[in-house]
């Protein structure tokens, strides 16, 4: 009974602590990690490298989520009153200790995966960088270049972990770490009045000091920014891709898909997105043959 309680109690603290970061850190990490998943030969391969994607995301959020929440009581109690330590579930020390004790966790994934230990430290410094100094209050630290360093770790792990032969970086991964820093100062628009009392140098309020409707218009400018990214990386063709279509006997599979008409589309668009594939159209736009 003891240990039923227990358990419920971690896991409701987990989901109050971390509820908010589900999408935009677990489920869109993993999603990007998809386009690895062809790499990798078997299915108990597959459903493991999956397991450990999000197992491995999810912890490094729920630390940070911890450690950066344990610092900021004073901030939370009025931008964001309904956290665990604000609200009284759990004390601060706690959450630290918590945050402590994923770390170890994470630091023996590192020892069983030495392909993510860049990733790792990269998201245990900004962990740092971000909850303990004041240049992780300012915006471009906290944004440029927090989110920036911060996506990127997600990426790249996510897809070395999904397909560990093959565990180099991508370019999709650094496109859309740059396009999370330009575009992530939109959240700070909403936490002004708590920013402000903490002392934190935020975009808006660096440009006005006072709440106005042009900071409609900043945010829509901030969007429109991290576009050009997104379209960049939507439109050039994944390299490695090619080359390990056009090497690689696999049946029926396209000997290259980068001029296939029939995936034209899914090249183009979803690849990118996802970190790369192949296409299974069975004809080759370009070489007219399959493999």
């Amino acid at each position: 009974m003891f240990f039923k309680k227990l358990l419920i109690r971690e896991i409701d603290l987990f989901i109050c602590f971390s509820w908010r970061d589900w999408i935009n850190a677990v489920i869109s990490t993993w999603l990007f990690s998809l386009g690895a998943l062809k790499d990798v030969p078997s299915t108990n391969d597959r459903v493991v490298n999956n397991l450990g994607v999000i197992l491995w995301v999810t912890c490094c959020m729920y630390s940070f989520n911890l450690f950066t929440q344990g610092l900021s009581l004073e901030e939370d109690l009025i931008n964001k009153p309904d956290r665990p330590i604000p609200s009284g579930k759990i004390s601060a020390e706690e959450a630290l200790v918590r945050s402590a004790t994923i770390w170890l966790a994470l630091v023996a994934t590192v020892v069983t995966h030495p392909q993510i230990i860049g990733e790792t430290v990269t998201w245990f410094l900004l962990t740092l960088f971000l909850g303990a100094t004041k240049p992780g209050g300012h915006w471009f630290g906290k944004n440029t270049i927090g989110m920036s360093f911060g996506a990127w770790a997600f990426f790249s792990a996510a897809r070395k972990l999904m397909a560990p032969a093959r565990a180099e970086s991508t370019w999709q991964a650094i496109i859309l770490s740059i396009w999370a820093g330009l575009t992530a100062h939109i959240q700070d628009f909403r936490d002004q009045r708590g920013d402000r009392k903490v002392g934190r140098r935020t975009l808006p309020l660096n440009i006005f000091f006072e709440i106005s409707p042009k900071l409609n218009m900043v945010r829509s400018v901030i969007l429109l920014l991290g576009l050009p990214m997104l379209g960049y990386c939507a439109s050039i063709p994944f390299a490695n891709g090619t080359e390990a279509s056009s090497h690689v006997k696999r049946a029926g599979e396209c000997r290259t898909y980068q001029d296939c008409p029939i995936c034209g589309f899914y090249e183009r668009c979803c690849l990118p997105v996802l970190g790369g594939g192949f296409c299974q159209c069975g004809t080759s736009g370009r070489e007219n043959e399959c493999r």
